[in-house]
């Protein structure tokens, strides 16, 4: 995983840009105005899972983006996922001033069993990535590492809990033990859809 040049966060008409809108349960330019905060976080980061897994080379070719907050309260997300193409690494947009940056999903590939086991956690080159946006201005607080596993399940990794994650042994994770659940949408009992 790398980053990608820039420093601040390109505006919403740029390319690179994924707005919340004409996600997979709402029509072109519809807003998914009926939620906000961390609800339209989680959904957003599971719009992005889905755009990850639209690349043929989901499984074996790591891919990322980094998603913010708009000042109109919609999610936006910049990096490699949110761009056409098929690119060949993870390249993480960090902006020098990263203060409404409020997470980053990203795939890990497929590999043997335990592996995939490893892979449903950050490694550590993925909290490092991590440091880097805190280091830059995202809230300690409000900064998820959103995972999706080999088999497409998605999990949200708060940094708050950096130090539950790191402290587990190969085993513990191999076990699954403090693993988050898999994220699922929540839109219909939001009444969104």
């Amino acid at each position: 995983m790398s980053f990608g040049p820039g420093s601040t966060l390109p505006g919403e008409t740029e390319q690179g840009h994924i707005g919340f809108e004409g996600g997979p349960e709402q029509g072109p330019g519809e807003n998914h105005s009926c939620i906000s905060g961390e609800d339209a976080e989680n959904e957003f980061a599971l719009l992005m899972r889905d755009t990850i897994e639209y690349f043929p080379s989901y499984s074996t070719t790591e891919y990322g983006v980094t998603m913010a907050m708009g000042s109109d309260g919609v999610p936006f997300a910049v990096g490699n996922a949110a761009l056409a193409g098929d690119l060949d690494e993870t390249e993480l947009y960090l902006p020098t001033d990263a203060s409404n940056v409020f997470g980053t999903v990203h795939n890990h590939p497929s590999g043997g069993s335990d592996y995939n086991l490893l892979n449903r956690y950050p490694s550590d080159n993925d909290w490092s990535a991590a440091d880097a946006f805190i280091s830059n201005g995202a809230d300690p607080n409000n900064f998820s590492m959103f995972i999706m596993d080999a088999n497409g399940d998605l999990r949200e990794f708060e940094y708050s809990d950096r130090a539950l994650y790191q402290d587990l042994s190969q085993d513990d994770m191999i076990d699954g033990d403090d693993l988050p659940p898999v994220m699922q949408s929540n839109l219909a009992n939001l009444g969104c859809v």
